[in-house]
């Protein structure tokens, strides 16, 4: 059985405790993956028969990417609001345009996305 827990915790605290979270689950995920590589994948490859053991570890390891896939959307939610209550608010009942964040919050957003994921400064796109 699956229990979900909450985590409280300040404002300025939800970068550090999401790269925490997303840093523990792709860790097992990785170990899971190494695992299921050696296990499966290369003995398949080099011919060897398909077994139950086999069978069963090929879900083993869809349920890890669904742990992994479910911390990811739990992670952009928590971002998304952490975003959301950073930038400033209107001060009227007013429908305002959607503000563009300043240089320091879009740092801080970088610095975030850094700690989740080695995300690096490259724009470029190809095309």
């Amino acid at each position: 059985m699956q229990v979900k827990f909450s985590i409280s915790c300040d404002l300025s605290q939800v970068p550090f405790k999401v790269s925490e979270i997303l840093d523990e689950r792709i860790n097992t995920t990785q170990e899971h993956l190494d695992f299921f590589k050696v296990g499966v994948v290369n003995n398949l490859h080099n011919g060897k028969e398909p077994t139950l053991s086999m069978i069963e570890e090929i879900d083993k390891f869809r349920k890890t990417l669904y742990f992994l896939d479910s911390n990811l959307l739990e992670a952009s939610q928590a971002l998304t609001g952490y975003v959301q209550n950073r930038l400033p608010q209107s001060d009227g009942g007013e429908m305002s345009q959607p503000s563009i964040p300043n240089d320091n919050q879009l740092k801080e957003l970088q610095e975030a996305l850094n700690k989740l994921g080695g995300v690096n400064d490259d724009t470029s796109s190809e095309g």
